[in-house]
């Protein structure tokens, strides 16, 4: 294109010497040169409208790019997690993680990460629900259920490595997150290694009374062989769970199971463990049934002690203002009657008791001497 221009500026100056009239002719020279550019533009316009028709695209060397910048690109769809992110604390950092999977599996383990807000953390029950369904989002985004989301060497010692989601969930005592978790084929097996010690996430389910959340890891194929399950489910009156096991047949009827190492324990049965809190429980009603004078707040702190001794995983009843809201009399009513029901199974499966009184305290009878 600039060639071209050239050439043409070329045939204007030589046209005007070509057409321009001698000085001598009299034609003043405005005049001349008037004449000669009125000459040439039959010629200019010919040669310009000539070199477009032949050249309808321009030389890329000669010519400059007038095409239009493309428009930016829009930005990319928000993740549907950003609105569980409030739920995330500051070592759940997804910012430089580009494999969404990940990203999600990170976002599964942050939000059932309930300690991650506070160690003693009580969560309401608008935010445990919210913090639920962003956990059933994050597996739907592809999230490795089976995962804590660490880039640590996973051949590393696992009492250094986060607890996968699934022992996070038991330990919130959130049945609702396990259900789901199990849907999405979380290991019903992992292992809880909070206390420094690999505990089968089951153990851990009996251990802390979630009867109902034990049982869905029963259905759905955790190891039931462990003899400590059935000793833990017998003393905290988890019929439902007593019966399962029993069924399971993977524990030999009348095993002895010792909980120290002193030489003197003998050990006990399931069914010992299981009288022994019935008799605390009967002690109780017999006690206040004798003491018309006991007030709420007497019975109230009863119940208390014979939860802090005989079932000491399941949470103290609440004092105070709230004590309202407790009747000790039914509380211990309901847990008696489940307490039977085991006693009634391993009864039934065959199961006899190891000491001379089946849990009963051999020199006395009051209530003091079986909780202390």
């Amino acid at each position: 294109m600039k060639n071209k221009i050239f050439n043409i500026s070329v045939l204007i100056l030589s046209g005007l010497s070509l057409f321009a009239p001698p000085a001598h002719a009299g034609m003043p020279l405005l005049d001349s040169l008037k004449h000669a550019i009125s000459s040439l533009s039959t010629i200019v316009k010919n040669e310009v409208n000539n070199y477009y028709c032949e050249n309808s695209q321009d030389d890329s060397a000669d010519s400059v790019d007038t095409a239009p910048m493309p428009a930016p690109a829009p930005p990319p769809p928000e993740s549907p997690l950003a609105k569980c992110k409030q739920f995330l604390a500051i070592q759940y950092d997804t910012d430089y993680i580009s494999d969404p999977k990940k990203v999600a599996t990170i976002y599964l383990n942050g939000v059932l990460d309930f300690q991650a807000k506070d160690f003693d953390a009580k969560l309401s029950e608008d935010e445990i629900a919210q913090r639920n369904a962003c956990a059933l989002l994050a597996l739907e985004q592809g999230a490795n259920p089976n995962s804590n989301g660490s880039s640590s060497d996973p051949s590393s010692d696992p009492m250094f490595q986060a607890p996968t989601p699934i022992v996070r969930a038991v330990t919130n005592r959130d049945e609702v997150a396990v259900k789901i978790l199990l849907e999405h084929k979380a290991n019903p097996n992992a292992v809880d290694s909070g206390l420094g010690k690999a505990i089968p996430v089951l153990s851990t389910a009996v251990y802390n009374s979630q009867q109902e959340i034990a049982l869905d890891l029963i259905n759905a194929g955790a190891d039931v062989s462990t003899k400590d399950l059935l000793w833990s489910a017998a003393g905290n009156a988890s019929d439902k769970v007593v019966a399962a096991l029993i069924q399971s047949k993977k524990i030999p009827v009348n095993q002895v199971d010792k909980f120290s190492d002193f030489p003197d324990d003998q050990g006990e049965t399931a069914l010992d463990a299981s009288e022994r809190a019935i008799f605390a429980l009967k002690a109780y009603q017999q006690k206040f049934a004798a003491d018309s004078n006991a007030t709420a707040k007497d019975k109230l702190e009863e119940v208390n002690h014979i939860l802090y001794y005989t079932y000491p995983l399941k949470p103290q009843l609440k004092s105070g203002a709230e004590a309202a809201l407790v009747d000790p009399d039914a509380y211990v009513r309901d847990l008696l009657s489940h307490q039977q029901n085991v006693s009634d199974s391993l009864k039934a499966a065959g199961w006899t008791c190891i000491e001379e009184a089946c849990g009963k305290p051999s020199q006395d009878n009051s209530l003091d001497t079986t909780i202390n």
